[in-house]
């Protein structure tokens, strides 16, 4: 594995043609020139260079050595890609003298495949349904969740407030697009779409826990401001109330003289 290409099997200049996963081609030529694959450990960093879901080993048996290359993403009970052309021929060859191979594309099974998709349909019904709820999520006609902001007033001339600042947590607000594709139908575009799901997570925990910090601020006022209303109740009541027994003696007082 970790001999020279350029030297075996006559491999110096020979390429190797494979898709990145957009399904461009990625070509890779053998050498030992600058940028050319010297040995397997180069081929398989081409390849996660490359953005090229493939892993390459090699395996000998005799005096042939046999390239035998993988690929890392699993897709909905796929039958394994077909390669054009020879890639082993001859003592001693990994490649084929003609230089190029090729993958073909994909060939999905019919019933794993209707499964994902209904997946990525029931997928697509969960981003109404957030959006939905984000709409709906309104008090006294303002909606945090939907862009509205709140002035929260402390005082009487309105000097002393807290702006609460809302958000879109809608799907596309939360970066969760309708998948239209082939996305749940292999693994990468799968993990792609928990990633960005996990994203969504991150985002509407940040947002929570500021909401939760002005909440606070919110529930701390309204109690300074019933403890001011008592306290000013009871002076009030110092200044103008009466003492009942107080004036209940007067009152017999009263009526004993009269």
């Amino acid at each position: 594995t970790g001999a020279d290409a350029s030297t075996t099997g006559g491999l110096s200049g020979q390429t190797l043609i494979v898709k990145d996963r957009s399904g461009a081609d990625v070509t890779i030529t053998f050498g030992s020139s600058t940028g050319q694959v010297d040995t397997l450990d180069e081929l398989n960093q081409a390849f996660e260079d490359n953005d090229v879901a493939l892993t390459a080993s090699v395996s000998t048996s005799g005096a042939n050595g046999k390239l035998k290359i993988e690929a890392s993403n699993s897709a909905a009970n796929e039958v394994p890609a077909a390669i054009a052309g020879t890639i082993v021929t001859g003592s001693g060859n990994a490649f084929s003298a003609s230089g190029a191979a090729t993958f073909a594309g994909r060939d999905y099974d019919a019933g794993a495949k209707e499964k994902r998709t209904n997946y990525r349909d029931d997928y697509n019904n969960a981003l109404k349904q957030i959006s939905s709820l984000a709409k709906d999520a309104s008090f006294n006609g303002v909606n945090l969740l939907n862009g509205d902001d709140l002035d929260i007033v402390f005082n009487e001339d309105g000097t002393s407030k807290l702006n609460v600042k809302g958000t879109v947590f809608s799907a596309t607000g939360l970066g969760l697009g309708e998948l239209t594709g082939d996305e749940f139908l292999d693994a990468d575009s799968i993990n792609e779409v928990i990633s960005t799901i996990e994203s969504a997570f991150a985002t509407l925990e940040a947002q929570a826990s500021k909401f939760g910090s002005q909440l606070q601020i919110v529930e701390t006022r309204e109690t300074f401001t019933k403890d001011m209303v008592g306290t000013l109740e009871d002076g009030a009541l110092a200044l103008v109330g009466a003492d009942t027994n107080a004036e209940a003696a007067n009152l017999a007082t009263l009526q004993t003289r009269q």
